[in-house]
């Protein structure tokens, strides 16, 4: 992954934080929508706007899942400069037991 850029993930409307990709990894994606309605809905990744070749399912459990070294690809990544983005203080939310935090 393209440092600069930033990466996101969806589970239908509900948008995560976006996250710098910085040295080609991401760190510390919190999916953590406060719906219990997207239980069990597919999770999709994106890159800018580039849709990631993986997908996950949200769990509601109850406590945050931990998914360590969850490797994404994308395929025809663009070959421009992206745009800075200032780096974010990391922030744990967890709101209905729901949370998926990817590192």
């Amino acid at each position: 992954m393209p440092d600069g850029f930033t990466l996101r993930g969806q589970v239908g409307e509900y948008v995560s934080n976006l996250v710098p990709i910085i040295n080609s990894k991401y760190e510390l994606l919190v999916i953590n929508p406060s719906d219990t309605l997207f239980a069990d809905a597919e999770i999709v990744f994106l890159l800018e706007d580039i849709l990631a070749n993986e997908k996950d399912v949200l769990f509601v459990l109850g406590i945050p899942v931990l998914k360590l070294g969850f490797d994404l690809t994308f395929p025809n990544l663009p070959g421009v400069t992206p745009t800075p983005v200032p780096s974010a203080s990391i922030t744990a939310l967890i709101g209905l037991g729901v949370a998926l935090l990817l590192l």
